[in-house]
């Protein structure tokens, strides 16, 4: 080892702990974390209320977003969309609190346990009043929708969930409201997919197009008349938000695409593939301007036993695989199935043209 390495001292502990941004343990972030988070996506509503009956907990102290009214309906908790983050709405989030079981905390109490009185029936567990942070909730939801996927090497997106750090810790709810209303007074759709495609986005009804740089939302801002440091919040929150859009764009343009190669595998008789669009589906259309696309039919999987013998028979002749004494043969089946199959459409045309006739004669 080198001497002259060895020798180097440097003013301070020589310990590297010295080198840690936080050298008083006793300082806490609990503040920071604890400032009021405002969430936004502008994809999809998300559904608070999990298939399992779970909560997303989301909200202030122990009122939190997704719970009925007092006396509320359920019809009524359903219209309001009670139990969803509508697209495009700023919510906010503070710490929240709720008691669970010290089992479920990691606490258990041992001598209990040991006892075997905490089997006795009817024996119920001890509670303790948790506290999660409002930056932990936001953590955890741009965690879950905001964060960008790929699927195959490709990029698919995010809901574009994004946690509104320009405005984070402002409890004035007017301003927020003012300020919101300013970057994006409209929840539009995300873009036009065939402008997109034709090499320009000129439809102004699209978030993509309102929230560009040098767009509407920039001339709203400069038009307000804000003090300063509003007007630096306010952009600040505009590219924020467009970062957001763009990812939400790239998953619905990824979902669509999706959706029309699913339609043209079922389209052509594959199993496994959705024949129907779904609701979902249908906004996923409205998010790149497209219109919804049709329920496929499926071909027929030849399950009529007649034409299915008919068409191998065919098939036969025509590989050459037909015995030549069998072809003559063959092509009679083949003839008397279309031969009977033209004369049942002729049939059904007939009996049509006469219910048309009888349908126009009540009429008179």
């Amino acid at each position: 080892m080198s001497t002259q390495e060895s020798g180097i001292r440097r003013e301070g502990s020589a310990l590297g702990i010295g080198a840690l941004p936080n050298q008083d343990p006793s300082v806490s972030s609990d503040a920071e974390k604890s400032m009021r988070r405002y969430l936004w996506n502008p994809f999809h509503d998300i559904n608070l209320v999990g298939p399992n009956g779970l909560l997303i907990r989301l909200g202030h102290g122990r009122s939190y977003y997704g719970q009925g009214r007092p006396g509320e309906t359920y019809e009524d908790y359903q219209k309001r969309g009670g139990n969803l983050l509508l697209r495009c709405v700023a919510y906010p989030c503070d710490n929240i609190q709720y008691n669970d079981t010290l089992t479920n905390l990691g606490k258990p109490d041992v001598n209990q346990f040991n006892s075997g009185s905490g089997n006795d029936l009817g024996q119920t567990s001890g509670q303790e009043e948790v506290t999660i942070h409002a930056g932990v909730c936001a953590a955890d939801m741009v965690n879950q929708y905001g964060v960008a996927a790929r699927q195959g090497g490709e990029e698919r997106g995010s809901y574009g969930l994004r946690d509104l750090k320009p405005i984070a810790g402002m409890m004035d709810t007017d301003t927020v409201a003012e300020l919101f209303n300013i970057v994006q007074p409209y929840a539009w759709k995300l873009t036009n997919l065939r402008q997109e495609e034709r090499g320009g986005l000129t439809d102004e009804e699209t978030l993509l197009y309102d929230l560009a740089d040098r767009g509407p939302a920039e001339e709203r801002i400069k038009g307000a008349n804000l003090e300063p440091a509003l007007e630096r919040i306010a952009e600040a929150l505009r590219k924020m938000m467009l970062g957001g859009v763009r990812d939400a764009a790239t998953k619905a343009r990824f979902d669509y695409f999706d959706l029309d190669k699913q339609l043209k595998n079922a389209a052509l008789g594959k199993i496994g593939f959705k024949s129907i669009p779904s609701p979902y589906d249908a906004h996923v259309c409205f998010l790149i301007g497209e219109p919804v696309p049709s329920a496929v039919a499926r071909p027929s999987t030849g399950s009529d036993p007649d034409m299915k013998a008919a068409v191998n028979l065919l098939t036969q002749f025509v590989t050459g695989n037909q015995p030549p004494e069998a072809a003559g043969e063959s092509v009679a089946e083949m003839k008397e199935v279309l031969k009977q199959t033209r004369a049942a459409i002729t049939r059904m045309e007939k009996l049509k043209a006469e219910l048309d006739e009888r349908g126009a004669a009540s009429e008179e």
